[in-house]
């Protein structure tokens, strides 16, 4: 399977201003910025999906994706995207290992995008109530 290919770029105010507004912490942040760049408009950033690492069950994919800011700085994240729903995770810590195979996944701490924290079910992340 052949991932789509998108970028995001943060400039280094930006980077400022989401660590100034979301307490500090560069992960937190990172996942905020996210939540509201996907909820207002999908088409104003990129991502690099580097590849999918698995095709879960037809409907979910692990993947790993690149995330680039203005001054070269790579961050390579691990993304769980649940197709049906809409609904992605990451690892709560970004700076740390990232898991790179299913069977790894239910050793991370795990976030949707929104920031929630998400329980691990039957070896994948899943948000209560």
């Amino acid at each position: 399977m052949t991932a789509p290919n998108m970028s995001m770029v943060l400039n280094e105010r930006e980077r400022e201003y989401i660590v100034q507004h979301f307490g500090g912490s560069k992960s937190a942040a990172i996942h905020k910025a996210l939540e509201i760049m996907m909820s207002h408009n999908p088409n104003s950033y990129e991502v690099t999906v580097k590849d999918c690492l698995a095709e879960i069950d037809g409907q979910t994919d692990l993947d790993s994706w690149t995330i680039i800011t203005d001054d070269g700085d790579e961050m390579i994240i691990s993304v769980i995207n649940y197709h049906m729903s809409g609904i992605s995770f990451t690892c709560r810590d970004w700076q740390g290992p990232q898991p790179r195979t299913v069977d790894e996944i239910q050793d991370y701490n795990w976030v949707s995008f929104d920031g929630e924290d998400a329980i691990i079910l039957v070896g994948l992340p899943v948000l209560v109530g």
